[in-house]
């Protein structure tokens, strides 16, 4: 647009930044005349550097429907597909849905084409979440009652030791006895851990400072993380309002979330956590209505070991685990927090550049 832009022009550009989809806009000569605020975000670049540029240069990362594009130009006809994976510049792997439609003139000349681009990653991220959901609560019913029958022998077991305990002489029973309350303590951790999942305890919501709830986590694991020769960094964003939660529910989520990233790093490494406000909703329906509240993401990344891509999948289920000695719940019962405070929570990783672990809770009315 040459001089000072007029009502219309404006008027569809701030069309143009309010959508939520990615846009693109070709001329005829395949250079790019339209990058909106949303692609910027899905492409991780700013229309700045890809403005006026040919679009195969530009964006080497699309240029793998170029042809769907020429063909899009040549005949005037749309082009769709419902599940592409973009493999951006920054690592990331986007999987969306792209449509390439022509741009005529008056007179039904080609002036160009428009590409929308729709990132349906949080459409696969319910979905995957959902399924989770009913392997969990098939697994909560019968661990339910598993649990409760497996507390009482082992309060038995224990206290029978403790007596022997206080009866033997000789050092090396003792020993022994000792070895068994020892490992019966070890397995009312682990119950305690599946009661929380099975059965969690109704959440105490009040007023809290995301950030202060960070502070407090990084301080308590400054030790662990120190001996690992682990550094810590903080960008948070300060705008973040109080949101409700459970202060305490929110402490065991990022303690599980830190201890993770940590144990990940046993050479050492950098521990990152960042606050934002998301463009992702929480949508809540009743008879009458539905609402949507704006949600705060944290996000914690670790430069450790990353996670084999046969396990990103499995990580939240109960009980599995790629760490030896490991319980398999921490987190299990991270996910149930986020849940429960009506969040979700999402793992980013690749074997050998880490992990990112975002958190997304709502922000409330």
């Amino acid at each position: 647009m040459a001089g000072r832009p007029t009502n219309s022009e404006w008027f569809f550009k701030n069309i143009l930044d309010s959508l939520k989809d990615g846009v693109i806009t070709l001329d005829e000569r395949r250079k790019i005349v339209a990058f909106n605020p949303a692609m910027e975000s899905i492409a991780g670049v700013s229309a700045g550097q890809v403005m006026q540029r040919d679009f195969d240069a530009a964006l080497p990362e699309l240029a793998f429907f170029g042809e769907k594009i020429d063909q899009v130009y040549r005949t005037g006809e749309a082009f769709f597909d419902s599940n592409a994976c973009l493999r951006m510049r920054d690592g990331r792997e986007v999987s969306v849905s792209l449509v390439v439609s022509p741009v005529t003139d008056d007179e039904g000349g080609s002036r160009g084409v428009v590409i929308a681009v729709r990132d349906i990653s949080y459409v696969e991220d319910l979905q995957r979440a959902d399924r989770y959901a009913e392997v969990v609560n098939a697994f909560r019913f019968i661990s339910s009652s598993i649990a409760h029958e497996i507390k009482n022998p082992m309060g038995g077991i224990k206290g029978a030791a403790q007596l022997l305990l206080e009866e033997l002489t000789d050092s090396q029973l003792k020993e022994y006895a000792r070895v068994i309350v020892s490992e019966v303590n070890r397995v009312s951790g682990l119950l305690e851990n599946l009661s929380d999942l099975c059965q969690p305890a109704e959440l105490r919501l009040e007023k809290v400072n995301i950030h202060q709830v960070l502070d407090d986590v990084i301080m308590l694991e400054t030790n662990r993380a120190r001996e690992k020769g682990v550094s810590v960094l903080m960008d948070y964003d300060p705008s973040i309002p109080e949101i409700p939660a459970d202060p305490q529910k929110l402490m065991q989520l990022f303690i599980n979330i830190v201890r993770n990233g940590v144990e990940a790093m046993p050479e050492g490494g950098t521990l990152s956590f960042s606050t934002k406000v998301s463009d992702q909703f929480k949508v809540t329906r009743s008879a009458e209505h539905q609402t949507a509240s704006r949600m705060l993401m944290v996000a914690v990344e670790d430069t450790g070991m990353g996670i084999a891509p046969e396990d990103l999948d499995r990580a939240f289920t109960p009980y599995f685990t790629t760490k030896e000695g490991g319980s398999g719940l921490g987190l299990a019962v991270s996910m149930n927090i986020v849940e429960q405070h009506g969040g979700r929570i999402k793992l980013e990783s690749r074997p050998g550049e880490g992990t990112v672990v975002k958190v997304f809770l709502p922000l409330g009315k």
